[in-house]
């Protein structure tokens, strides 16, 4: 089974075995993973496992989350890659795939004088490039979409045709929402070959499906569910073939 090794400098602390389907990382007792350390936010990042794959996502902490050396966002965890929050670090550790990641290969990841800073625009699209090589159990043969209700402002319809889309107030979302108490990275909605789910990430905005509040766990989304977070609303459909 895949785990995480958490260590602080050269000192093991505990082996977590991924046996669900996210794994919340933070400074607070609320988190799977509880990094008692100032440096680290509240609600620093999660895991969400897709299809056997597990995806690391920054949840607008102060400080960070980088994968070997790299500050990332959005990043599809391979054996032995090296997670560091503050002055701890997370090893995960996953035996039945490659230990080289999937975005080795990628030019723009190489460099002869060390790590490469990317940029988030460049980020997204190793994502996006990584993902449209990874076939999916039952492939989804519909895309869902969101249509805004309301405090959508300019925003149109989206399509969900990723397989990670971050919802919040940060400048890197895929979608924007507004609300006082909405954090930079609000909710995660996953695409996967049974559909789409959606889960709370953080703040005190949680969202709700058909008035119901998701405080834990993902939440199956169907067609014609209405979803709100903070002020904004919004109704998840299927388009149709050829839309």
């Amino acid at each position: 089974m895949p785990k995480l090794v958490l260590k602080f400098k050269d000192a093991i602390l505990k082996e977590i075995s991924l046996d669900k389907d996210t794994i919340a990382i933070g400074r607070v007792d609320d988190n799977d993973i509880k990094i008692d350390n100032m440096a680290v936010s509240g609600h620093h990042a999660k895991l969400i496992r897709e299809n056997g794959d597990f995806v690391l996502i920054d949840l607008g902490s102060l400080n960070g989350t980088y994968v070997n050396g790299k500050k990332v966002s959005k990043w599809i965890l391979r054996h032995n890659d090296l997670i560091t929050i503050a002055k701890h670090s997370l090893t995960f550790q996953d035996e039945r795939a490659p230990a080289e990641s999937t975005f080795a290969s990628t030019a723009e990841m190489k460099s002869p004088v060390g790590t490469v800073m990317l940029d988030m625009k460049t980020k997204q699209q190793l994502l996006e490039e990584a993902e449209a090589h990874k076939p999916q159990d039952e492939p989804v043969h519909t895309i869902g979409a969101v249509t805004f209700i309301s405090g959508g402002d300019d925003q149109i319809d989206f399509d969900l045709s990723k397989r990670i889309t971050v919802l919040g107030k940060g400048s890197d979302v895929d979608i924007r929402v507004k609300g006082f108490f909405v954090a930079k990275t609000a909710a995660v909605i996953s695409r996967r070959g049974s559909g789409y789910f959606i889960s709370h990430s953080e703040g005190r905005a949680v969202p709700k499906v058909n008035g119901e509040s998701i405080y834990k766990g993902q939440v199956k989304l169907k067609d014609g569910d209405i979803i709100e977070i903070g002020g904004t609303k919004m109704q998840f459909y299927f388009k149709s073939p050829g839309d």
